[in-house]
């Protein structure tokens, strides 16, 4: 399963859009099998150093989520 979590250049978004009772996430990065993909999650800390990680959806990058990415950099 192709991730974007290991992507050393992930750009990440806190989703203040979307996050009324819980800290929502919003991330593009290139995914270990070459795709960019934008992906919206929770981050919950299980103890231990383990973050868990919900994915809420995971897509394609957008033309203009792939211009941001690149421009971030």
């Amino acid at each position: 399963m192709p991730s974007i979590f290991a992507d050393p250049q992930i750009l990440t978004l806190a989703d203040t859009a979307h996050s009324e009772l819980e800290e929502r996430w919003f991330s593009i990065g290139l995914a270990s099998n070459g795709t960019m993909l934008s992906s919206a999650y929770l981050r919950t800390d299980a103890g231990n150093g383990i973050v868990k990680i919900r994915i809420i959806t995971a897509r394609r990058a957008t033309a203009a989520e792939i211009f941001y990415y690149i421009g971030s950099q």
